[in-house]
This record gives C-alpha cells, sequence and structure tokens, in this order.
C-alpha cells in the first residue's frame, strides 16, 4: 500500500512540475522585451495544451493536434498567440461539460497558415454568431465570463496581419479559423513589450 501511495504521489509531482515548466514557459513567452519575433507555431501550440491538459483530460476531452513538422517558423508575438490559443482552448472546454474531442489542425494554405480549432460541443446559438467577438457579450456572466476573451484575441489576430472566424452549424459544435499570413505587417507599437 505504501508503495502504492508512493507511486501516486510521484505521478502528482511530475504532473506539476510539467505543469509549473509550462506556466513558467507562458510567462517568459509574455515577459520578454523582444515580443516580435520569430516563432515555431507547433511548440505555442502545445504550450498552450499543456497548461490545461489536466484539467481537459479530466473532464473526459480529448485533444489531438494535427500540425505538420515542415512548418515555417512565423512572425509574430508569441506570447500573444499563445493567450489566443489558451483562450480558444478554454472555450471549447466549456462548450463541452460531458465530455468530447477538440482537434486542432494546422496547414499551409499558399502564403498564410491556417489553423482550425474544432469542438464537438454545443455549439453558438445562430443568434449569438454575429456577436461572438464583441467585447463584453457572453453567455457565461453567471460563471464569471467576462466576453473579453474572444475580442481580445480577435484584436491580436487582427494585429498580426491575420482573421478570426467561427462557423457553428446547429448541433454540430464550434470551428474557429485563424488565418495568419507568413509575411505579417511591422509589429505594431501596442504589441512590443
Amino acid at each position: 500500500r505504501l508503495n502504492e501511495d508512493l507511486r501516486l504521489i510521484e505521478h502528482n509531482v511530475r504532473r506539476i512540475s510539467r505543469i509549473i515548466r509550462a506556466l513558467l514557459g507562458f510567462a517568459r513567452h509574455n515577459s520578454q522585451a523582444e515580443g516580435w519575433g520569430p516563432f515555431d507555431l507547433a511548440h505555442a501550440l502545445h504550450q498552450a495544451c499543456t497548461l490545461v491538459r489536466h484539467q481537459l483530460a479530466t473532464q473526459l476531452i480529448e485533444v489531438v493536434i494535427d500540425c505538420p513538422e515542415d512548418l515555417p517558423q512565423l512572425q509574430g508575438n508569441v506570447g500573444e498567440l499563445e493567450q489566443v490559443f489558451l483562450n480558444l482552448i478554454l472555450n471549447a472546454q466549456n462548450a463541452m461539460p460531458k465530455g468530447g474531442r477538440l482537434h486542432i489542425g494546422v496547414r499551409r494554405e499558399a502564403e498564410a497558415v491556417v489553423l482550425r480549432f474544432a469542438d464537438t460541443g454545443t455549439g453558438i446559438p445562430p443568434g449569438n454568431l454575429d456577436r461572438i467577438f464583441e467585447p463584453f457579450f457572453t453567455t457565461r456572466s453567471s460563471q464569471g465570463g467576462t466576453g473579453l476573451g474572444l475580442a481580445v484575441s480577435y484584436r491580436i489576430i487582427a494585429n498580426h496581419g491575420g482573421t478570426l472566424r467561427v462557423e457553428s452549424p446547429p448541433g454540430q459544435g464550434a470551428t474557429f479559423t485563424i488565418r495568419l499570413p507568413l509575411h505579417p505587417p511591422e509589429a505594431p507599437q501596442n504589441s512590443k513589450s
């Protein structure tokens, strides 16, 4: 029994250590002086997923990242983009209270990289689709939602010269699509640390 308890403790210490390393990496990206520069998109996605992997697993949410290994490095503020990825992952989690699947697909299309965050959740009511990126619009105010996550994410993607769109056919979950140019405009003044 003691050995079993020790194995459980060791397992959880390792898990906490991974979470702390991911948090430190996330914080470091958000506080580095360079702000805007080249980054590895696959690494940024995995960083964001690592932060919430345990809580997603406890809610029976499977996360699949489908990202080719030969993607070129992108230019941008990796800390801000990780914030967008984390927000989309947490929104998917909230849409799947009884479990489900989040598929994050990444593809190069001409001079852009396209990321699709597709969940098997409850979806977004058609009446809310036009308002989803408005600041302070939320359907989760009773659960602490501020309505700022998607509005801020939209601004961050726009500052990177990209687009953020959503599709949600009734009863089929939601898919958020980010399109980032391979050669974005210069860093906006408010993106530099």
